[in-house]
C-alpha cells in the first residue's frame, strides 16, 4: 500500500471516524465538526456558533477561558437583555436601536448589549451623490457607525452603515469649489439625545478610574512608610 493511500485512510480515519467531546457543552461529535482551541481543547460548531462576528472569534488564537467569556456573554445578553429590550424610535436611528429606558442598544439587528459596555463610539456620514446648486448643494450617502468597542468581552463594529441614503447639506462659498458637508439635521438630534445616555456612563467610568488611581498611590505611599 501507498504513502498517498496511507495519508488519504489516516485523514479519513480522523475526521470521518473518531469522536470528541465538546469542552463546553459536553456534546460528542465526529472531530471535522469541532474546532480545536489554542490550549488544545475543541468546541463543537453549534457554541462556536453562539459568537457572533463582531467579536472577530478566532478558535486558534482563543483558549478555553477566552471563548467561556464570549460565550457566557451571549447567554447573558440573549437570556436577560434581549427579553426586555424596547426600543425607542424618538432615540433610534436607522438600524441603530436605542431602549433609553433600560439604557440598552442594538446595531443592525445584531445582539443586545448595555450602554455601560461602550468604551468608544463615532457617528460618519459618508456623502455619494451630489446634485450642486449656486451656493448649495444637495447629498446623499449613507451614515456609518465606525469604532464601536464592547468591553469585557471586547468586540468592535467597524464600518457599519445605519442608515443609507440619508440626506445631508452641502454648502460652499461662492468663489470657493471646497464643499463642507453637513450630518443630516435627523443625525445631529440622535447623536445628541445618545450622548446624552452615554455620558453618564462614562462620567461613572472616569470617577471609578479616578478612585482606582488614589487608592494605588496610597497604598504605595503605606507600603513605602513600612520599608522605611
Amino acid at each position: 500500500m501507498s504513502k498517498f493511500t496511507d495519508t488519504i485512510k489516516g485523514f479519513i480515519n480522523k475526521h470521518f471516524t473518531q469522536e470528541v467531546t465538546c469542552a463546553n457543552c459536553g456534546k460528542t461529535g465526529k472531530i471535522m465538526f469541532f474546532s480545536k482551541l489554542k490550549d488544545e481543547n475543541r468546541i463543537c460548531s453549534a457554541c462556536k456558533g453562539t459568537i457572533p462576528y463582531e467579536f472577530d472569534f478566532k478558535a486558534k488564537e482563543s483558549t478555553l477561558e477566552d471563548f467561556k467569556e464570549l460565550y457566557d456573554f451571549m447567554q447573558y445578553t440573549n437570556n436577560e437583555l434581549e427579553p426586555i429590550f424596547d426600543p425607542d424610535d424618538d432615540y433610534s436611528y436607522g438600524s441603530f436601536e436605542v431602549d433609553p429606558v433600560h439604557y440598552l442598544c442594538r446595531v443592525d439587528g445584531s445582539f443586545v448589549f448595555e450602554i455601560s459596555n461602550i468604551m468608544v463610539y463615532n457617528f460618519v456620514y459618508q456623502p455619494e451623490e451630489f446634485k450642486d446648486g449656486v451656493f448649495s448643494s444637495k447629498v446623499k450617502g449613507d451614515v456609518h457607525m465606525i469604532g464601536l468597542i464592547l468591553r469585557n468581552p471586547v468586540g468592535s463594529f467597524g464600518d457599519k452603515v445605519i442608515k443609507h441614503g440619508a440626506k445631508g447639506k452641502a454648502e460652499k462659498k461662492v468663489f470657493s469649489s471646497t464643499i463642507t458637508y453637513q450630518n443630516p439635521k435627523d443625525m445631529d438630534e440622535f447623536m445628541f439625545k445618545f450622548d446624552s445616555l452615554w455620558s453618564k456612563f462614562e462620567s461613572e467610568r472616569e470617577e471609578k478610574e479616578l478612585n482606582d488611581l488614589v487608592e494605588q498611590k496610597a497604598r504605595e505611599l503605606l507600603a513605602q512608610r513600612e520599608n522605611n
